[in-house]
């Protein structure tokens, strides 16, 4: 038998100033285009950690698409945005990978 998940939440906060990140598809990276991955390393409250690397390669596992990156990814991070160099959304953080490589879903 094989279990696939592929799940992302959205949630509408209301009465929060906080300012939305714009969304973009990654049809546009290309491979060694630079990547931002942002999260709250472990839970600790405060600001985001944000590492920087590149759009390592372009996976398919059992029909889902992900972005390889060796921008760094802590424990934390997973839901967290995978950010282009304008800032915009491209992929969405689901853990970390073996070695210097992480998968990311793609949006």
């Amino acid at each position: 038998m094989k279990i696939i998940t592929n799940m992302s939440i959205l949630l509408k906060v209301d009465n929060v100033s906080v300012k939305a990140l714009k969304m973009v598809s990654s049809n546009n990276m290309e491979v060694t285009n630079t990547v931002l991955s942002a999260g709250y390393i472990y839970n600790f409250a405060g600001e985001a950690t944000v590492s920087k690397g590149i759009l390592s390669a372009r996976r398919s596992i059992a029909g889902i698409e992900y972005l390889q990156t060796d921008a760094g990814i802590n424990s934390g991070f997973s839901g967290g945005p995978l950010l282009n160099k304008s800032g915009e959304v491209v992929g969405i953080l689901g853990g970390t990978g073996s070695g210097k490589s992480t998968l990311v879903q793609l949006i």
